[in-house]
């Protein structure tokens, strides 16, 4: 019998939800837009009142790309001029999709506008909840090739300020049943933001049915092969956890 459950059990990630979005058709364009209104909200009431925050089109696309709707969306942070104006982007967030990561479809374009913001001084955060595909940077370790020190989920945050040679990389890898970690999101002079993305991935959870409904502890998340053989006894405590309560 299917043992559902309207909270995550997980600490983080959902294996087993990620893992039925990655192998069902458009699968992560039904959780993508949720939670990246989720990201929105949370970052506006965190903003000084000298910034907005705008759900914006992302560089990513869907396949196929025929219409405007193929387009996934993402998070602008931009500045307030001083006369009440909509400003520049200060910082954009993108929830990375498999056809933008490495091999997909959308590779080359993704890499193309990324080149351009980091070119123009944006900061950039990327959050990447996909174990099935390499990560976007050849720099970050890749999960489903094997490579040492690796995670299967990571946020990287890219400050290019003064200038690419002097910017800094921030990479943020964390493992099955870990929570999602809290960072620091640089903004202009000394303003800063701290995002717990841990509870806004949570809220995305619970938010709809059909995220739980999708996550049966009875079962193993497939491909279970997709986890490396030290995640999997995690993945079984969770399952564990989640049938006693």
């Amino acid at each position: 019998m299917p043992t559902y459950l309207p909270n995550n059990p997980y600490h983080g990630i959902n294996a087993h939800l990620h893992s039925v979005l990655q192998t069902i058709e458009d699968g992560w364009s039904e959780f993508h837009g949720g939670h990246v209104c989720h990201i929105a909200e949370a970052i506006n009431a965190l903003l000084p009142l000298t910034f907005l925050v705008a759900i914006e089109k992302s560089w990513q696309f869907r396949d196929p790309i025929d219409t405007e709707e193929a387009y996934y969306s993402a998070v602008a942070i931009r500045q307030i001029t001083s006369n009440n104006q909509i400003g520049q982007v200060v910082a954009w967030l993108e929830l990375l999709s498999p056809s933008n990561k490495r091999g997909g479809s959308g590779e080359a374009q993704y890499h193309h506008k990324r080149a351009q913001a980091l070119h123009g001084g944006i900061i950039l955060i990327e959050l990447d909840y996909l174990h099935h595909t390499p990560p976007i940077m050849r720099r970050i370790p890749s999960y489903p090739d094997g490579d040492e020190g690796v995670y299967p989920y990571n946020i990287s945050l890219t400050d290019p300020r003064p200038d690419l040679k002097m910017g800094k990389l921030r990479v943020y890898g964390f493992g099955v049943d870990t929570p999602i970690p809290t960072i620091e999101i640089p903004l202009l002079n000394d303003d800063k933001i701290t995002v717990d993305f841990d509870a806004v991935y949570q809220r995305t959870f619970t938010s709809l049915r059909a995220y739980s409904l999708r996550a049966d502890y009875d079962q193993l998340p497939q491909p279970i092969n997709a986890y490396h053989p030290q995640d999997r006894p995690k993945i079984e405590v969770v399952m564990h956890r989640a049938l006693k309560k």
